[in-house]
């Protein structure tokens, strides 16, 4: 498993700018094999710029930092919130992405060896199998990163990050599958003081009857309306194209509705957020601006990320600070 951190700097003046995602060259060969995809595709992100250095002196403003996890999506990668995570440092919040090895895109680790998304994943209608990852797997990377971090704020080898992190005002940040991870880190750990959940379902184990115990936000994309006469019971043709049977969709599928619904008991907000789909809370539709047209988006993705931001931070600055 990798982690990348951002945190505020007060001056990067002699720093090298950090690339867009380290270890390019191998995640493109990765993500060739996989997919298909022509590594040629991803020789442009050695041109991307981000917002950010590596490896300047933290800012020197606060004595100590918030900060907050993110978990990307299934699959993804601790770089593809880049729009996110920086905006979220440059406000004042050290920000620790986590990359599940075996869910990620590919998780490279030192020289050259990567992993790539795992072909052994359960069925997309099998929602006790995700129950269990989300709990076996990815909410036990959290832990471990939380208590690595509590090590790194003791003693950071370079020196950097030693007494920065303020790890009493912890919180997390996920999208789609991720998104269900930071809600199950908010419900069953009770280092993570606030959560956000962008466009996710909501996985995982635990009881959900008093909904989730501390502030929580979920940040939706705006779905186009459904006609009148449209009903949530799937007919039986609907299900047989799906895969499904009756007993398996009253089982499982019909809870997803009933725990979203059970995890905004205690106050917990929606925000939708106007034209965004699923893809326009990460990076995706700024690395390939055709997936913009396929997927009917109308808006100018960056204008949608000025406003998830704009939510995120404001929700942050509220609940950590």
């Amino acid at each position: 498993m990798n982690i990348q951190i951002w945190y505020p700097a007060d001056r990067t003046e002699g720093f090298a700018a950090a690339p867009y995602a380290a270890d390019l060259p191998v995640i493109a060969e990765a993500l060739g094999r996989q997919y298909g995809i022509p590594k040629q595709l991803f020789s442009y992100f050695n041109l991307v710029k981000t917002y950010a250095y590596q490896e300047p002196p933290v800012s020197k403003t606060e004595t100590a930092y918030p900060v907050v996890l993110f978990s990307h999506g299934f699959p993804g990668g601790r770089y593809t919130n880049t729009f996110q995570t920086v905006e979220l440092a440059s406000h004042g919040f050290i920000v620790v992405a986590v990359e599940h090895t075996l869910s990620s895109f590919t998780t490279v680790f030192p020289g050259g060896r990567y992993i790539g998304l795992s072909p052994n994943q359960p069925k997309p209608s099998d929602i006790s199998a995700w129950d269990d990852m989300i709990n076996s797997v990815w909410l036990k990377d959290i832990r471990l990163v939380l208590d690595r971090l509590e090590d790194l704020n003791r003693q950071d080898d370079k020196n950097l990050l030693t007494g920065a992190l303020d790890l009493s005002r912890i919180g997390m940040l996920g999208h789609s599958f991720g998104g269900a991870n930071a809600a199950q880190a908010l419900l069953l750990d009770q280092r993570v003081k606030a959560a956000i959940n962008m466009d996710g379902t909501f996985f995982g184990k635990g009881d959900l009857s008093r909904g989730l115990p501390r502030p929580f936000l979920l940040m939706s994309s705006d779905l186009p309306p459904q006609p009148a006469d449209a009903s949530a019971e799937p007919t039986d043709s609907q299900l047989a194209a799906a895969g499904l049977t009756r007993e398996l969709f009253d089982k499982q599928l019909r809870q997803i509705p009933l725990r979203k619904q059970e995890a905004m008991r205690n106050g917990g907000k929606e925000l939708i957020i106007p034209h965004a789909t699923h893809l326009s809370f990460c990076d995706f539709y700024l690395w390939f601006p055709m997936m913009v047209w396929a997927n009917g988006q109308t808006e100018d993705p960056h204008r949608t990320h000025r406003t998830i931001n704009k939510a995120t931070v404001a929700f942050f600055e509220e609940n950590l600070r």
